[in-house]
């Protein structure tokens, strides 16, 4: 079993993130609505404070790939709850790829 202590390449985030098995003293990756919450992958993937998903959602590109993900399923791609058992930032699969892709622009070409 990988440990999150350890540098993964991309792709084996996006092996983990499919199975949606986060496990390594955290608990596995949290859903809501078919959304995977953004701070349980920031945790998993190390938890450095430039990776953390507030950036990347304020980000310009990762702006206009919302608008082009709701436009096209017609609901929300991003789903914030705030308090709770399951507070959180929520997005779809697509936005989960993109987010893994933006911590590790190194490995950017290895995601598909």
């Amino acid at each position: 079993m990988l440990r999150f202590e350890q540098r993964v390449s991309n792709q084996q985030t996006l092996e983990l993130i499919q199975e949606i098995n986060l496990t390594a003293g955290i608990p596995a990756v949290k859903t809501e609505e078919g959304r995977y919450c953004l701070n349980d992958l920031h945790r998993a993937a190390g938890g450095e404070n430039k990776h953390r998903p507030g950036y990347w959602l304020n980000n310009q590109q990762t702006q206009d790939l919302i608008r082009e993900i709701e436009s096209r399923a017609g609901i929300p791609a991003v789903n914030t709850i705030n308090g709770g058992a399951n507070n959180g930032t929520y997005v779809c699969k697509q936005l989960v790829y993109s987010y893994a892709m933006w911590i590790s622009a190194a490995d950017y070409q290895d995601v598909r």
